[in-house]
């Protein structure tokens, strides 16, 4: 199950990699003084910086994609949740016309109590449509 906790856990950690970027920098830059200083040992250097890079990198890349993916899933959570809540309030609108008795005294009344239960029922079509949808839509 789909936690906000979870969700904002993760954008924490994922600014938490990201505030340290300056001491990547640093590192970066203290590997270049000593391949400047130290000709002997630049190739080292180099390589090892090379690898932090391929690495910083790696992980810069997967954390967009995890944020990316965090973010369309709270997206799609909150279209379920919206899609939830209009199927209670059409649930509320309609459950008095379940309730009360209608009385029809003529061909006009019956049709316009006929067409106004029609018309919620078509209403309540329409949103369990948009909440499956929504549904499928979150656990693809």
């Amino acid at each position: 199950m789909y936690s906000h906790t979870q969700e904002y856990e993760q954008l924490r950690e994922r600014d938490d990699l990201y505030s340290h970027t300056q001491e990547y920098e640093q590192l970066r830059e203290l590997g270049r003084q000593i391949m400047q200083s130290d000709t002997t040992r630049g190739p080292l250097v180099q390589g090892h910086l090379s690898e932090i890079s391929k690495a910083w990198e790696h992980l810069t890349n997967l954390l967009g994609q995890k944020h990316q993916q965090y973010s369309s899933t709270a997206n799609l959570w909150q279209q379920y949740v919206d899609a939830k809540q209009n199927v209670g309030r059409v649930l509320d609108d309609v459950a008095p016309l379940t309730k009360q008795d209608v009385v029809c005294k003529s061909q006009p009344d019956v049709k316009k109590a006929l067409d106004k239960h029609k018309a919620s029922v078509a209403n309540i079509y329409l949103i369990l449509f948009s909440v499956i949808f929504a549904s499928a839509s979150f656990f693809a």
